[in-house]
């Protein structure tokens, strides 16, 4: 462990939901190659995102300021890395210091009603399905989820919720089994269905990392 006091962070960042539970990973990775050594805040529009996580302290006036980028995206054709990575390898540049990714997955954590981290519930008899999603990068969009939904669901028998942000562009699944929650929920009421689901149907989004950090 760090033998001084631990140094305060502000990390900041302006990204979309998934990109911050994507980020959650870098926050771990700091901890655990650094134990005692910083002190981590979040600002964030999306403070669902960081609720509970026992690295993440609250911001005070003070605080030496990262603001969160993942520039190795842009190598992403000519290295072989994980998006987590991409935010590892900005934060040690920023602090001067070794940041290896050191999980395969994002953290989200969860509390029950007396404070206390809660362990996963039962899994219920669904899927999640997120048949779109936001219009800045359409080759992340795929028409054939009706398709797919349809023969899973009247075939095999599976039952679907469709979940999405309201505003994004999210084709209605007209399917028997389907459940229409798109606009429906908030962050942590996503992360709870989908704590929940015995799977998730999607492209490239934020549902795919939720789905990465609740295994």
């Amino acid at each position: 462990r760090h033998p001084g006091p631990p140094t305060p962070l502000l990390l900041r960042t302006d990204q979309a939901p998934g990109d911050a539970v994507a980020m959650t990973a870098a926050i771990w990775s700091l901890h655990r190659s650094h134990p005692g050594r910083y002190l981590t805040a979040v600002e964030s529009p999306w403070p669902e995102v960081f609720a509970y996580n026992p690295d993440v302290v609250p911001a005070v006036p003070g605080m030496a300021e990262v603001r969160m980028h993942y520039p190795a995206i842009h190598q992403s054709n000519e290295r072989g890395i994980h998006f987590m990575q991409s935010f590892c390898e900005h934060l040690g540049r920023a602090l001067g210091v070794d940041v290896p990714l050191l999980t395969n997955r994002p953290r989200l954590y969860f509390a029950d009603e007396y404070g206390q981290l809660a362990l996963p519930p039962p899994v219920e008899d669904y899927w999640l399905v997120c048949s779109g999603g936001k219009r800045d990068f359409t080759n992340k969009l795929w028409n054939g989820y009706g398709r797919v939904v349809s023969e899973l669901s009247v075939d095999g028998g599976i039952k679907f919720v469709q979940v999405g942000e309201f505003e994004d562009d999210h084709p209605r699944l007209w399917c028997r089994n389907v459940t229409y929650m798109v606009g429906k929920t908030t962050l942590r009421q996503l992360f709870d269905l989908c704590r929940r689901a015995r799977g998730v149907l999607c492209g490239v989004s934020l549902l795919m990392h939720v789905a990465a950090a609740l295994e």
